[in-house]
């Protein structure tokens, strides 16, 4: 029984190694400018709840340089002035404006 756990432990890393691998991905992938703009919204998101200011410093610098590059973010109103998304439809027709 004993040996059976020590192969799960070599197969199967505990939660701290892998989340703390994955925050280190995550950390270059926003100093890389890797992330969408969609992306770097979700991950404001998450960063603000959790009230992490090393990642929301690095979303406004991803953000300042993708622009200074030339990017643009995905429209989410079309020429009509129609939400593309289907939540936009519904915070649209509820009377709620999303500030831009």
């Amino acid at each position: 029984m004993l040996r059976a756990s020590r192969v799960l432990q070599r197969r199967y890393p505990s939660s701290t190694d892998t989340s703390e691998s994955a925050t280190m991905n995550r950390l270059e992938k926003l100093k890389n400018d890797l992330y969408s703009f969609e992306e770097l919204d979700t991950l404001e998101k998450n960063a603000v709840k959790l009230r992490d200011q090393e990642t929301l410093s690095l979303i406004t610098l991803s953000r300042a340089s993708k622009k200074a590059k030339g990017e643009k973010p995905k429209s989410t109103v079309d020429a009509n002035g129609v939400p593309l998304t289907k939540r936009g439809r519904r915070d649209a027709k509820a009377g709620r404006q999303k500030n831009v």
